[in-house]
């Protein structure tokens, strides 16, 4: 608009007088020619200033007005603010984007409200918002694609620095070859007992052998520290991958029946998953369920449906796990996990599992999928795909900086349903029989008033928290049995 103003009054100007006639190369011509010239020069610098006054007055004008309230409904003169043209940089949260059609911050998509403002945010849910005040609904098309969360540290054999000097793989530090390079180099390989590597690597030969930072490891992420700090919502995307002809199928159709597990939740949806392998490790006789590369191509499908990307927390259940959403929606709350963070959620004890890691079911916030999703290609390649799913996620969201938050009471691993009884957990896991599955499922939603009782040999294995409770309750129990 600038510029339309500028050369529009170029054309106003013309060359000044022109009604009068002359002789070409007469004195009185070049005369006139000068005098013409003069005034034009004095009219044309009069001109042009007021054309630039007008330009600054209509700019400012519109940075007070907001950017989604044009006038009388019609499109502001000018439509973008200052600097947001084409090639301009990617826009701050709450920015105009609508040029840009990028965001700044990692998970952030530049959505659209309507033809006079879009911004950056996480999250688009049509309509008016509440906050609006002019109380126009957001169409909430997406102009560009959203920002992929980098992996924020190097991957093995890959450049580091001194002011960027974390490697993303347990057991390997950044080491300064000669003045012009630095790498991630291998220096321990575990497992690790107590801290302690099962090998330590040298430093090539040749190296200067700086070491200029260290490798990333489990983080446990910051709870919501007060009231200032907004609290993640506890809307849920959950989902199964099931085997298709498999037995699951059965334990799917009991949960739908009854609108439980994933059918609870906000959004859901079920995905093909394919035939696990197993890996026998070496001459120790060890084999391990070898299900990454399946898991993997399970999250495929989840990022072509973008069904995550509505709630606050994605879900993964497994088929023979009993689940209640609303349950996990009160012990989210109880964690005060911070909002737009990327969190997963250590679901048991640490003596069972990948201390306190299992698969059956998996809580990631929405900015921990995304995190995970935009670097699992490299995850793949450098971690590996011979292992379960769950040591798989757990060592990629540790290496891409993902904090945790521990519950111990979310899963309950056990394959009798008689201590789905315990209701304070989320989940019960493994429940393969639909007979099992349907009578822990009625056990732990009150639908069997008198389930048997936990013996004291069950009450230990629990959760310390929970060992008190029901020890009192069995011997109440046989207490009244014994009269």
């Amino acid at each position: 608009p600038a510029s339309s103003a500028m050369a529009s009054t170029w054309t106003a100007l013309g060359t000044g007088d022109e009604d009068e006639d002359h002789e070409v190369g007469s004195p009185a011509a070049s005369h006139v020619r000068n005098e013409a010239t003069n005034a034009a020069s004095s009219k044309g610098a009069f001109r042009m200033g007021l054309a630039l006054l007008g330009v600054f007055a209509v700019a400012g004008v519109w940075r007070r007005s907001p950017p989604d309230l044009p006038p009388r409904g019609r499109a502001p003169r000018m439509a973008v603010s200052l600097g947001a043209t084409e090639g301009a940089s990617c826009a701050e949260p709450f920015m105009d984007c609508r040029h840009s059609r990028c965001c700044k911050t990692p998970g952030h998509t530049c959505y659209e409200k309507n033809e006079y403002y879009a911004t950056c945010m996480p999250e688009c849910v049509r309509g008016v918002k509440k906050e609006d005040k002019d109380r126009k609904p957001w169409s909430c098309k997406a102009l560009g694609n959203r920002t992929e969360f980098p992996a924020g540290c190097a991957w093995p054999g890959q450049a580091c620095s001194a002011g960027d000097a974390t490697c993303c793989s347990q057991g390997f530090r950044c080491v300064r070859k000669d003045d012009a390079w630095s790498a991630c180099q291998q220096v321990e390989v575990g497992p690790w007992t107590n801290g302690v590597p099962a090998k330590r690597v040298p430093i090539p030969g040749g190296w200067k052998g700086d070491v200029l930072g260290g490798w990333r490891s489990e983080r446990k992420a910051n709870a919501v520290a007060g009231p200032w700090d907004p609290e993640a919502k506890t809307t849920l995307f959950c989902f199964y991958a099931v085997l298709p002809g498999s037995a699951e199928e059965a334990l799917v159709t009991l949960a739908r029946d009854r609108k439980a597990s994933i059918f609870g939740c906000e959004e859901h949806a079920i995905y093909h998953s394919t035939k696990s392998q197993t890996h026998r490790w070496g001459a120790t006789g060890v084999a391990t369920l070898v299900n990454t590369a399946a898991f993997v191509k399970v999250w495929d499908q989840v990022r072509e449906d973008g069904l995550y990307l509505k709630t606050a927390w994605t879900v993964k259940v497994d088929a023979d796990a009993i689940f209640f959403p609303a349950r996990l929606r009160s012990h989210l709350d109880d964690l005060g996990a911070p909002a737009n963070t990327p969190v997963y959620v250590k679901n048991t004890l640490p003596r069972f599992t990948l201390g306190g890691f299992l698969g059956a079911i998996e809580v990631l916030s929405r900015d921990a999928v995304s995190t995970f999703m935009d670097n699992s290609a490299s995850c793949s390649k450098f971690i590996g795909m011979l292992s379960g799913e769950d040591g798989f996620l757990k060592d990629c969201a540790d290496s891409l900086g993902v904090g945790y938050l521990h519950d111990e009471v979310l899963l309950h691993p056990s394959d009798n349903p008689i201590e789905c009884q315990v209701e304070e957990f989320v989940a019960y896991h493994p429940l393969k029989s639909p007979n099992d599955w349907l009578y822990c499922y009625d056990i732990a939603a009150g639908n069997n008033a008198n389930p048997p009782v936990l013996i004291q040999g069950l009450v230990d294995l629990l959760p310390p928290t929970l060992q008190a409770k029901y020890t009192k309750k069995a011997k109440a129990v046989e207490e009244a049995q014994a009269r």
